[in-house]
């Protein structure tokens, strides 16, 4: 501590008073610099054919190298861009045009939607944009890392590496930046203590919440009981063992929301009060780990959660709706039963979210076990090069696994999907069978279906090309009656077309809608 009482302000050598802790390098202990050092030659994430040639790059290091990574330029994969009218990716190296006349940033245009209008503009959020102004570029972008320079050695560093806040450097002129080698050399001296954790605000310092304790209290538990396992095997006491250190939970989003339901779907239930909107509550939950004394995020899940003053059929469900990790959790071993820890970790989380919900009183849980397409990604928007995106039968089955395990808790009563569940209930047979049943979340697969299905058959051409006998009849009046539909009105029969079109797209991918049944506290 200086004179001044401060542990973050100290004297330049012309006297100023200079600002600490623009660097996480300076809160970390002498051993955790070395380790962190000793991770970025690592290349961790990357190819082993990339972290080789970096590797042997490093090898030959100049004076325009990182005094870290020991290369000179380093490149990270740009933020994705997305079409402004139709939402979608702009893959790499594609053509798109660009334009900017608000303050909230560029608009891009992939080619489908700027050649899709024949006029001399294009339209987006009632905003004009004429194609003679807007740019036409190739998205090959390349994001080199910027540079951070040591205050007392005058070497330079890629910001990254040397942990740089480079937001707060430009908020606090007065900052002074230390690098990693004049750190090791004050400390070994007696000159420098590392800074306080809360120097630099960290994961443990975003705002708790009943959510993120108590899922925080279930996955410490469970893991104190897996470790405790793994000792009792290897006949080794618990300290012996290696356990995962340094997690923390946080509920990083809350937000209220309203679905608003799509008008030709509402079209069907004129007279039923189908909702218009449903009122839903957005949450973010992040896990974070310490490793070399840094915080990373290595896990997200987004969901929404239908209350109880939300009306049916979405009332007290809560539906997944992304989930998503990066592969550098650690220590990178099994559990007793043979599954990664890394796994082990993350069904916790969801397991707790569960029993949570339960306790709130949620009835059900639904999940869409949909893999991102090549080249998407679902909350982090680029992953390690090591990590391979799973295929459709294996993220099912990691979802399933889940569930079981909450079934064996007793926290799920019963595991089954959606079609079996409404399309093909035996658990209440005089049931309506009709689309107002099925549960509509934000983003689901059955809602845009319903959609483009409602497109398709209830077009006034379709109509016309049946009664030509064009097309033909996809259901009849015996099979209406059948499926409890007494009433056989222009939307009732419609409604039933819709199911019967729906149950045909889900069957084949059934076992990827699941749902997990919970009821009482």
């Amino acid at each position: 501590m200086n004179a001044s009482g401060s542990t973050d302000v100290l004297l330049s050598k012309t006297g100023k008073k200079k600002r600490k802790g623009i660097s996480l390098l300076e809160s970390l202990t002498l051993e955790q610099i070395y380790e962190h050092a000793h991770s970025t030659i690592q290349w961790v994430g990357q190819s082993k054919a990339k972290a080789e040639k970096n590797q042997l790059l490093g090898q030959w290091e100049t004076v325009n190298s990182c005094q870290l990574c020991k290369v000179e330029k380093l490149f990270f994969e740009p933020p994705p861009k997305f079409c402004s009218p139709c939402g979608a990716r702009i893959k790499k190296n594609a053509p798109y045009y660009s334009g900017t006349i608000t303050e909230s940033g560029p608009y891009y245009f992939c080619l489908p939607c700027y050649n899709e209008s024949h006029s001399d503009s294009v339209l987006v959020d009632s905003i004009q944009f004429l194609k003679s102004k807007l740019e036409k570029k190739r998205n090959n972008d390349e994001f080199e890392e910027a540079w951070a320079q040591c205050d007392r050695c005058e070497r330079w560093q890629h910001q990254i590496c040397a942990l740089f806040n480079a937001k707060r450097n430009a908020e606090e002129k007065d900052a002074e930046y230390i690098c990693h080698n004049c750190c090791i050399e004050e400390i070994k001296d007696g000159l420098r203590t590392p800074l306080p954790h809360n120097t630099v605000p960290g994961a443990k310092d975003l705002p708790r919440t009943v959510l993120s304790d108590h899922i925080e209290e279930h996955l410490f538990q469970r893991l104190k009981e897996e470790r405790q396992n793994r000792a009792y095997k290897y006949r080794k006491s618990f300290d012996e063992v290696p356990g995962a250190e340094g997690l923390v939970v946080r509920v990083v989003s809350s937000v209220d929301k309203n679905l608003k339901v799509k008008p030709k779907f509402l079209e069907l239930f004129p007279e039923e009060n189908y909702p218009i909107e449903f009122p839903y509550k957005s949450k973010a939950i992040l896990l974070f780990q310490r490793i070399d004394g840094v915080e990373v995020c290595l896990f997200g899940i987004y969901v929404q959660e239908y209350g109880a003053e939300c009306a049916f059929p979405n009332q007290r469900r809560v539906y997944l709706s992304y989930l998503d990790s990066v592969k550098y959790f650690r220590p990178e071993i099994q559990t007793v039963s043979g599954e990664a820890l890394r796994t082990f970790v993350y069904h916790e989380i969801l397991i707790g979210y569960l029993r949570y919900c339960k306790q709130r009183g949620f009835t059900s849980c639904y999940i869409w076990a949909c893999p991102p397409l090549k080249g998407d990604d679902y909350i982090m928007y680029c992953h390690p090069e090591i990590q391979k995106t799973p295929k459709s039968e294996k993220l099912r089955e990691w979802y399933l696994s889940m569930i079981r395990k909450a079934t064996d808790e007793g926290i799920v009563v019963e595991l089954t999907n959606l079609y079996e569940h409404f399309f093909n209930s035996k658990t209440d047979c005089k049931a309506k069978v009709t689309a107002a049943r099925l549960p509509y979340f934000d983003g689901d697969y059955w809602p845009g279906a319903a959609e483009d299905i409602i497109n398709q058959i209830f077009l006034p051409e379709y109509d016309k090309n049946l009664r030509k006998g064009k097309v033909k009849k996809t259901i009849t009046k015996r099979a209406l009656k059948a499926a409890g539909l007494t009433d056989l009105s222009g939307n009732a029969s419609k409604d039933a077309m819709l199911m019967q079109k729906l149950g045909e797209a889900i069957y084949p991918m059934k076992e990827d809608l699941i749902v997990g049944v919970y009821v009482g506290p």
